[in-house]
């Protein structure tokens, strides 16, 4: 976690061996990346804004798996720890703007899946109380629930038989309580379609904005790999000549995803244009 690197639009390498211990035997396992450029460095500047942090391309075994952000912090490397199982992992980094010394700060975690979907199954209701009115008795409601949810779960001995029993009843408690009751109070069913904007040439260079592009489709590739009920949206076919241009092995798998039905490449526009400064005939020369 000592300085290692930094600078304004910088490109590090970094390559390391993980070799995967005993405990870690049967579980999911991730490295998580994280930099120490998480806050704001002037007043004003928006929090978490990734267009200025440091950013990484990650290898693991020679295969490019993903690119890692402030959004994106955990790269996973297997789904079933087996001892001794060494992995080899290359990050090609890029500090960012303004980023004079950063840190390199990689964590190797195993999973617990079950406390993980138990997690996520909290942070729904969770995140829906903090929009709602106190007073509203359906926040009352929810409240209600989650505590007694909470309230089954046997924090004394992580890990142990019954602290993983109880993390099972009280996810189950929370499936009967909230998710089947409300969910059929519901009359609105949402479709999520993933997406990500990048502008071609804005806060950063041409050369910065292929890498993007690459990282950024590389990591939707990843998530459709490991939930295949993924769909996502990309426009602007500039950014699929720079991922031919840069990788054409990705190219094609997005290509491929395209063909499932899966990857939905829209948008009128060549190059998404400013459309206030712009004359009407280059408007139409982009589209």
């Amino acid at each position: 976690s000592d300085p290692l690197w930094g600078g304004h639009r910088e490109y590090f390498w970094f390559a390391m061996n993980v070799t995967l211990p005993a405990s870690f035997s049967g579980m999911p396992v991730e490295l998580e990346v994280q930099t120490g450029r998480e806050e704001p460095r002037e007043k004003g500047e928006e929090w978490g804004w990734d267009a200025t942090n440091p950013q990484f391309t990650a290898f693991v075994n020679g295969r490019l798996v993903q690119g890692l952000d402030i959004n994106h912090r955990d790269l996973l490397l297997t789904e079933c720890g087996v001892p001794g199982q060494t992995f080899q992992i290359v990050l090609s980094a890029f500090t960012g703007d303004y980023n004079p010394m950063l840190k390199l700060d990689c964590r190797l975690k195993a999973l617990d899946r079950m406390v993980e979907k138990y997690f996520y199954d909290l942070q729904v209701p969770y995140k829906i109380l903090r929009v709602l009115e106190r007073e509203d008795k359906l926040y009352l409601d929810m409240v209600r629930i989650l505590n007694q949810s909470l309230e089954l779960v046997d924090f004394r001995c992580p890990q142990s038989t019954e602290f993983h029993a109880s993390i099972q009843a009280a996810d189950e408690f929370l499936e009967e309580r909230y998710y089947r009751v409300y969910e059929r109070r519901s009359t609105v069913k949402a479709y999520c379609v993933g997406h990500t904007h990048i502008d071609v040439a804005w806060k950063w260079t041409l050369e910065v904005t292929r890498d993007k592009a690459l990282r950024s489709f590389s990591t939707v590739l990843e998530l459709m790999r490991r939930y295949p009920a993924y769909r996502f949206m990309s426009s602007q076919p500039q950014l699929y000549k720079f991922v031919q241009g840069q990788m054409p092995e990705q190219f094609e798998r997005i290509r491929d995803v395209v063909a499932q039905g899966r990857w939905e490449p829209e948008g009128a526009m060549f190059l998404e244009a400013d459309v206030v400064l712009t004359s009407g005939e280059s408007l139409v020369r982009q589209i």
